[in-house]
């Protein structure tokens, strides 16, 4: 238990979340604080720790049932599911991940199919095969806001592993790819 909090304690201070709860496994980092997906994306691409200084970091890409898994177990580590009192659509009741709609971005499409093309990882690859998206998702709604126009183009994904698409200005956890090593001295 002294190994992990002390894990937990470098994380922290080398990811500058010194007040934030990090949880871990070996492909992903999650951070309880909720930010927005811009940030997210910002905050992941600078974390460093472990991975080496060339390596730069992305948000998780969810390319299989496995890694579905792993995040949805650390969203439930870090916050209760939707309890008595609590709206599933809560901000603590998702986490960012690395989909992100980059093509045909027209507003609200329940005819439009998925198309894997139109839609790209934090690491530049399209998904493939996998995919987990709620019913008639993803929408890809509109919604105009202080005069600037925002289409839910960003993927998250819920306690039960369901994803969904929703604007880039909402706040959330987020989990990023890990691909290294931790190494602690006494």
């Amino acid at each position: 238990k002294q190994w992990y909090q002390r894990r937990v304690r470098a994380l922290k201070t080398l990811s500058g979340e010194n007040n934030a709860n990090v949880f871990m496994t070996c492909n992903l980092i999650f951070f309880k604080n909720l930010v927005d997906y811009d940030m997210a994306e910002n905050k992941c691409r600078d974390f460093k720790y472990g991975m080496g200084y060339t390596y730069t970091g992305t948000l998780a890409t969810v390319n299989d049932e496995e890694k579905n898994t792993e995040i949805k177990t650390l969203l439930n580590l870090a916050y209760e599911k939707n309890s008595v009192g609590k709206n599933k659509w809560n901000a603590d009741q998702w986490v960012w991940t690395g989909l992100r709609k980059t093509k045909n971005n027209y507003g609200f499409s329940y005819t439009k199919v998925y198309n894997t093309s139109d839609w790209e990882w934090a690491t530049g690859e399209n998904p493939i095969d996998f995919h987990k998206w709620m019913n008639n998702m993803p929408d890809q709604r509109k919604q105009t806001k202080h005069g600037v126009v925002y289409y839910q183009n960003q993927m998250r994904i819920n306690h039960d592993g369901v994803w969904d698409d929703t604007f880039t200005y909402k706040e959330h956890p987020y989990a990023c790819d890990y691909k290294g090593k931790i190494r602690l001295s006494k």
